[in-house]
């Protein structure tokens, strides 16, 4: 049986929602309050790269208000089958 590793995928429509109410509207202002670079952010929004554990504490740093699952899915996964 082929095993689907799960990944955290960045929620693009209400990424660009909160960073427009925050005035974060450049990839240099996003990478510098989520703590990365811009070309890192440029990556992430083109798919070419994964959100990692850094990128996802610091925006949740800086939307304090939002949970994990307003701006980011777990996708990949697959219930388990047992065996008979």
């Amino acid at each position: 049986m082929q095993q689907i590793e799960p990944r955290v995928q960045l929620r693009h429509n209400q990424y660009d929602k909160y960073c427009a109410l925050a005035e974060l509207t450049t990839q240099a202002q996003q990478g510098e309050a989520f703590g990365q670079s811009e070309a890192y952010i440029s990556r992430v929004r083109r798919g070419r790269r994964e959100v990692n554990a850094a990128f996802i504490a610091g925006v949740l740093a800086a939307f304090p208000d939002l949970r994990f699952d307003d701006m980011f899915e777990v996708v990949g996964l697959r219930p388990l089958r047992r065996s008979a």
